[in-house]
């Protein structure tokens, strides 16, 4: 018995795959271990261990995403030598993984083993899939140096030949997913690793930017000869059991029909026994005896469409129940003492004695493909099959000689239009003539025919007259009687009138021998045809009459053709019966082609074996992470899964993160979660993940899974959270509770305003409020009349004459600009005042402040002239109006990403400057009108939330000043730091500007750094969200770096002073930096300027003042 493995086509696809490899660089690249070391082999659970690897974990790979794997090949005859070693049943399979910084645990991985291409050459990689097992594998038991180990079930995984094993990943993401560890084995043979690589299977050396890596660390043990393994081949002779109406055997003598793809042939069959189907049996050949390969075969199963309900008269197959693409069959050779035909329904191609030899096909479906049927109910199997050369070779499906209810029907892929299939046959051809004169007399001499019942009236004419009526009628014997096959006719002659202009007509009838005169009416003897004499009654039972025409002959086409069918049963005789007058059908034009077609069914048996009732099974997989779910019957989940069996008929759910009562997460089966662990499930597709801080209803704080916080009724911190000691918490009554920091604020607390490490009580003085508290007095810029500011209280400041105090948490800026005020007490930016970008975005006094707190803002800006940022102003203001103090903010210029490079949308890209400043002007501004608050984040939207905003003035030390090229568009981002933000108590908002250019203003979900891509997210205006929206700011600072370089070239020389001639007397162009073109720093290009440089550059003059 031959097993049938996949050809997988990999000649041509490699070398091609290769070379865009090649071509393109895009190869993966093995990282060398820091801290490489030797992994303790796993010890051997079996007769058979098998390894390639040192066990010297030395390199990894950072890109494995879903749907890579690796895969070594095995050879237990060689590994084990043990011949014959076959059927080899893999019991477990042992790896290790590493992590490589930041991996995300556990790794979802499925163990894959697959059989050795078709050629058998490991060297053409992977073939057909056999077996795969997922695993979860955590970190405690599958990372280096650990060796973790997965065992198959009993019979779960046999082979009958060498094969490749690996891993596959089916979670995570590359550059989070730990690694399979590589040894340092600088030679590995070649074709013993393969790697499954973006869709396409790799060998090692093909693959890898080399030098390579060495062996994966995979163990895997086995038993030779294994008795588990039996299951693995099937088969079935007469006499075994089947399911089905009765076995459906080939007919040697019948027809192979094309049920190669496209083509699709079912055949209809009724459960006789309710239970699963496990195993299908079928018989067919190849067209011409050319032997080709069959890659695997399509089966579907579907429901019944009876005859009665289908307009065509036939059953067919209706919705689809089950369906599955087969690549690992048995098939068994068998050679015939006759020939057999070919036939293709869809060509009508009909080719007796094509080929000897049939196949006998076996197919028994792993536990998980079972179909289960009820008994009584008729269904319908469908049988495609995928061949590697259907240019050259062509398979058919075996008809039968044993038929059931309909017969086999026929379709194509993508139209489905079933036709029913009747067995070829080779027509009879019979002819005959006939003339009648302009009364209706026959002649004789030019009436007649070939193959009739003789002798007839008139040359094999017989005449039937009835006392109305009276036709010619003219015999053809077919083939016996039956109900089992079907009469089809074709008819076809000449005829012309005999006397033109003469009147003419004929009466053209096909007459059939019935039923009754087969079964009642036929006397013993020789079978004859219900010939004339008979009462006018009884010759109505015997003889069925069609007409074909009835009228004048001059009107009936001169060549005619008809076609007839009789779909009830196979009449013994048909014949031509005709009456009229002045025609003739000439000789020998006049032919019937009489055809007796059977049924045809298809060769076929279903079986299922003693039925097994099934449950689910929740067993510990040994991953260490939790229960493991598979359907299988009661004595195999408690004997060799040493797990719970939940009951006849209960089903697996699916492994999903299972939040248990003391609050820990681990991954379990749905179903397993909660009968077996107590827990709740979380949904498919759900994993435990790392734990983050989570608040309690008790105001507690505990470190769990997010999904299970939420289950536990918790409120989650974020990712990166951790519980810390407890704070203050003040409540606005006054009392205070020593909670976590992250959990003040959910239960509607605020930390201690003096950061008191914990309550304190009411005791200096008692005034009903915790003196942990009691907020310290506020303080503010106070500006002094000689220029200078001090940070007082308000009473402190309106005590000093001529003092004044610009408000509470405003704050001294420095004197910046060297004019011996601190710029916090100066006027700030005013418009009109110069700016260095596209022109400035004012504020929108009646728009919107939007939440900055605890997410940066950014919005973008085009450089107008090559220079220095000096300054940056900017503004905003508090929603409700609570203000706090602004400790420092954190400004920052990014390089723009245009829309549609990142995101559909323009945004920040890389950083290229940033910096934290602590110095800056406050300017409080009250308008005339309320102004709105936004939370993009959370989608908060509150009109005429406040009133008063702030003019933020921003000045540059010239270490932070920030370089930027004329024409270039950069982003501003912006994010506050707020005494005591995160309690909840002020939240800041970047105010939003009349004026827009540009895309739109963008938010990032993430805390200060925004990661490199963000994510950003574009904002539109509140409430209805469609107009764009930008910030209000103004970029300011200067061009001019050596006044007096009036060409701008990084010099002062004679060159500048051409330069500034030709500006002032002959229409040159202006300096590029009307600053540096100011030599004498007064304000204004002139002749002064002229003379300043000249003096300068000939006669010892002062050089220029700086900028």
């Amino acid at each position: 018995m031959t097993r049938k493995v996949i050809l997988a086509s990999l000649g041509t696809i490699l070398v091609f795959a290769v070379m865009l490899m090649a071509a393109t660089g895009d190869r993966p690249e093995a990282t060398r271990i820091n801290d490489a070391g030797m992994v303790q082999a796993p010890s051997s659970k079996a007769a058979c261990s098998m390894t390639k690897t040192n066990g010297i974990y030395t390199s990894y790979f950072s890109g494995f995403e879903p749907g890579m794997g690796n895969y070594t090949y095995f050879n237990p005859e060689v590994e084990c030598a043990v011949v014959p070693a076959y059927p080899f049943e893999i019991t477990a399979f042992s790896f290790t993984l590493t992590d490589f910084g930041g991996c995300t645990w556990p790794a979802l991985v499925d163990i894959v083993v697959y059989d050795v291409a078709a050629s058998g050459d490991s060297c053409d990689g992977p073939g057909a899939e056999l077996c795969r097992h997922s695993v979860v594998a955590d970190q405690a038991s599958f990372m280096e140096p650990t060796v973790g180990t997965f065992d198959f079930p009993p019979g779960g995984c046999c082979v009958d030949g060498p094969f490749f094993i690996g891993l596959e990943y089916t979670g995570g993401a590359g550059g989070s997913n730990p690694s399979i560890c590589f040894d340092d084995n600088a030679a590995p043979d070649t074709c013993d690793n393969w790697f499954l690589y973006q869709g396409t299977y790799y060998e090692w050396y093909d693959i890898w930017t080399q030098p390579g890596p060495g062996y994966p660390l995979f163990w895997v043990d086995g038993e030779t000869n294994s008795a588990n393994c039996d299951q693995l081949f099937c088969d079935w002779q007469p006499g075994d059991p089947y399911k089905h109406h009765f076995p459906q055997m080939p007919d040697e003598e019948g027809w192979a029909v094309n049920a190669t793809q496209p083509m699709i042939l079912a055949e209809d069959f009724m459960c006789m026994d309710s239970g699963y189907i496990k195993d299908f049996h079928f018989w067919g050949a190849w067209k011409g005896g050319l032997e080709g390969v069959i890659s695997s075969f399509v089966l579907s199963i579907h429901e019944d469409i009876p005859a009665e309900q289908n307009p065509n008269g036939y059953s067919k197959p209706g919705t689809t129940l089950w369906e599955l693409e087969v690549d690992q069959f048995d098939f068994t050779p068998i050679d015939p003492p006759t020939m057999e035909g070919w036939y293709d329904p869809s060509t009508g191609e009909i080719i007796p004695d094509d080929h000897y030899a049939y196949w006998q096909y076996n197919i028994c479906l792993q536990e998980a493909d079972w179909f289960w049927q009820d008994s009584g109910t008729i269904y319908w199997v469908n049988i495609s099959a995928i061949v590697d050369d259907p240019t050259s070779t062509t398979w058919g499906w075996k008809s039968t000689q044993d038929h059931w209810n309909d017969d086999a029907v026929w379709a194509e892929w993508g139209d489905l239009s079933w036709v029913d299939i009747w067995e070829p046959t080779d027509p009879i051809m019979n002819n005959f003539w006939i003339a009648f004169d302009p009364s209706g007399a026959i002649i004789p001499a030019q009436t007649g025919g070939v193959g009739y019942y003789p002798p007839g009236d008139v040359n094999g004419w017989w005449l039937y007259a009835q006392p109305d009526w009276e036709f010619w009628n003219i015999w053809f014997y077919d083939h016996p009687f039956t109900y089992d096959r079907q009469k089809e006719a074709h008819i076809e002659f000449d005829i012309f009138e005999l006397e033109p202009g003469l009147p003419s007509w004929i009466t053209l009838v096909v007459n059939y021998s019935t039923d009754l005169w087969s079964l009642e009416g036929q006397p013993p003897g020789d079978s004859v045809p219900p010939l004339p004499g008979m009462p006018p009654e009884l010759e109505l039972l015997y003889i069925g009459r069609d007409t074909l025409y009835d009228g004048p002959v001059n009107q009936i086409p001169p060549h005619f053709i008809a076609d007839w069918e009789m779909k009830d049963y196979n009449p013994e005789w048909v014949s031509i019966d005709v009456f009229g007058y002045n025609f003739i059908i000439p000789e020998p034009t006049g032919m019937i082609f009489h055809d007796c077609i059977g049924s045809l069914d298809l060769s076929l048996v279903v079986t299922g074996g003693e039925e097994q009732i099934l449950g689910a099974c929740c067993y510990d997989d040994g991953s260490g992470i939790g229960l493991t779910c598979l359907e299988t019957t009661q004595d195999s989940c408690e004997t060799y899964y040493g797990g719970i069996y939940e009951g006849d008929g209960t089903l697996c759910q699916g492994m999903e993160a299972c939040c248990l009562l003391d609050g820990s997460c681990v991954m379990a089966d749905a179903f397993c979660c909660v009968n077996e662990l107590g827990g709740t499930p979380q949904g498919p597709g759900t994993s435990c993940t790392a734990v983050e801080a989570c608040c309690m209803a008790d105001g507690s704080c505990q470190n769990l899974d997010p999904l299970c916080c939420v289950d536990q009724g918790g409120v989650r911190q974020g990712v990166g959270t951790s519980c810390t000691g407890t704070v203050a918490c003040c409540f606005p009554d006054g009392s205070c509770l020593n909670l976590d920091p992250l959990c003040c604020d959910d239960q509607g607390g605020t930390l201690s305003p003096t950061g008191a490490p914990a309550c304190l009580g009411d005791i200096n003085p008692p005034n009903g409020i915790d003196d942990a508290c009691e907020a310290p007095e506020i303080q503010g810029a106070c500006c002094l009349d000689d220029g200078s500011c001090q940070l007082l209280t308000q009473t402190a400041c309106e005590a000093i004459v001529g003092a004044t105090y610009n408000g509470n948490y405003t704050k001294c800026a420095g004197d910046h600009d060297g004019n011996g005020i601190d710029d916090a007490c100066e006027d700030g930016w005013q418009p009109g005042d110069d700016h260095k970008m596209h022109f400035p975005q004012l504020p929108n006094e009646a728009g919107w402040d939007v939440n900055a707190t605890y997410m940066p803002l950014g919005d973008d800006f085009m450089c107008m002239e090559t220079g220095w940022i000096k300054d940056i102003h900017f503004w905003g203001s508090w929603k409700h109006g609570i203000t706090c103090e602004i400790t420092g903010f954190m400004l920052a210029i990014y390089s723009d990403a245009p829309a549609g490079t990142i995101f559909p949308y323009s945004a920040p890209e890389i950083p290229l400057w940033e910096t934290y400043v602590e110095q800056f002007a406050i300017r409080p501004i009250d308008p005339l009108t309320p102004e709105g608050w936004y939370d993009p984040a959370s989608g908060e939207v509150i009109p005429e939330d406040h009133m008063q905003y702030y003019q933020y003035d921003v000045y540059l030390s010239e270490d932070m000043w920030f370089h930027q090229d004329s024409g270039i568009v950069y982003w501003l981002v912006i994010w506050p730091i707020i005494s005591g933000s995160g309690t909840g108590e002020c939240e800041w908002g970047w105010k939003s500007s009349l004026e827009h250019w540009n895309d739109d203003a963008v938010w990032s979900e993430h805390p200060w750094p925004v990661p490199l891509g963000g994510p950003w997210y574009e904002m539109y205006e509140p409430p209805v969200f469609v107009e764009s929206m930008d910030l209000s700011f103004v970029i300011t600072g200067t061009c001019c770096e050596i006044r007096g370089d009036v060409n701008h070239d990084g010099g002062i020389d004679v060159a500048d002073l051409t330069y500034l001639v030709a500006y002032l007397f002959t229409g040159g162009p202006p300096p590029p930096c009307k600053a540096e073109g100011d030599v004498n720093g007064d304000g204004g290009i002139d002749v002064a300027d002229l003379t300043y440089l000249v003096a300068y550059l000939f006669t010892g003059g002062p050089p220029p003042p700086p900028c």
